[in-house]
């Protein structure tokens, strides 16, 4: 989930957390306090010190852990408590309440997090919002704003607020599943032999839903549609980034297929055995591969590797930043990351 969206959503909580309509014995160091725990579980971004391969395997996972969280509760509200001179108690209520409420929402986001680390690497991902949603962003804002202007009432726009995100992931669902239903007559209509259906939500509006289709034959069926749109966008050639963007969803009775293998066309066995041999062994590359397909084979310092690209990104500005490379080297396969420059960075090596 979004930094930004992990705040606002955070202060609107601590809000929503009141006891009590009058005054808290916190002041404004209540919305403060929803703030650095809102903020808090993405502090795993500074993990890139320790490595690519340390952030690779550690992101979302245990600054969002459930397991961990009144220990982190704790330790904000303590940190909290000495700057405002305000009782460590009065802060732990609602830097326990926020972490939890601001999990629970990522875990409805599309790239979920591990809420069960460092014991269990499972990902809970039910993939209903955009991590930047600009709904929720949006009505966090709005309630924020009004509590300032009128702070008898802070607390009931912090639950009103609330109330609003619940009932808008509650549409959310209902747009899934249609979503799901298309992919569903599409498979049907060509006889697929499904493995998994992946209904990925978009930016910019809550009906565009990108398709992903995977079959047992290791092939993608990839499309990106409106669910409410009767014509397609037409473009003049002078519209704005988001309108061009916005086009690339066509209606439902309009969508355009694209189909995909994993291992691609040529040099396939190897393009197969190098992504088998990073996908047994590492639990981080499991997560990061779910929709990456081959794009082709180079030689990279003098090594032949595979190169995989994000279907996610594909026809993205920044395609080129999520090109993937497995490269048999050392005895041991090398997983990179292209830098968007024509050069790689190291990920993770394998033996």
């Amino acid at each position: 989930m979004q930094l930004l969206i992990s705040i606002f959503f955070g202060m609107v909580c601590a809000w929503a957390l009141k006891r009590h309509a009058d005054s808290s014995p916190l002041g404004h160091w209540r919305l403060v306090a929803g703030a650095v725990a809102g903020a808090f579980p993405h502090i795993d971004w500074f993990f890139q010190i320790l490595g690519p391969s340390f952030y690779l395997a550690y992101k979302d996972s245990v600054t969002w852990s459930l397991l961990l969280m009144p220990i982190y509760a704790n330790l904000i509200a303590f940190v909290l408590s000495l700057i405002s001179q305000k009782s460590w108690k009065d802060f732990v209520p609602v830097t326990l309440g926020v972490l939890l409420m601001t999990s629970l929402l990522a875990m409805l986001t599309s790239k979920g997090i591990q809420p069960f680390a460092p014991f269990s690497h499972y990902n809970v991902s039910l993939g209903l919002i955009y991590p930047f949603d600009l709904s929720i962003m949006g009505v966090s804002i709005l309630a924020i704003s009004c509590g300032l202007l009128l702070p008898r009432f802070k607390r009931d726009f912090g639950r009103f607020a609330v109330v609003l995100v619940v009932a808008y992931t509650l549409v959310l669902t209902t747009f899934y599943f249609k979503a799901r239903s298309f992919a569903k007559t599409y498979a049907e209509a060509f006889n697929l032999k499904v493995e998994g259906y992946h209904i990925i939500p978009q930016p910019i509006s809550a009906f565009n839903w990108r398709i992903v289709i995977e079959t047992e034959d290791q092939r993608f069926h990839d499309t990106m549609i409106n669910l409410f749109r009767d014509e397609e966008v037409v473009l003049d050639g002078e519209d704005s980034r988001t309108n061009r963007i916005d086009s690339l969803y066509k209606p439902m009775d309009k969508a355009i297929w694209r189909v995909y293998r994993r291992y691609g066309y040529k040099n396939k066995v190897f393009a197969k055995s190098a992504w088998v041999s990073m996908y047994k062994s590492s639990d981080a590359f499991k997560r990061i591969s779910k929709y990456w397909v081959s794009k082709d084979v180079i030689r990279h310092n003098g090594n032949s590797c595979a190169r995989f690209i994000d279907l996610r990104r594909e026809g993205s500005r920044k395609v080129e930043e999520y090109i993937f490379m497995i490269c048999r080297e050392n005895n041991g396969a090398a997983l990179y990351r292209s830098n968007g420059e024509g050069d790689y960075s190291l990920l993770e090596m394998m033996y």
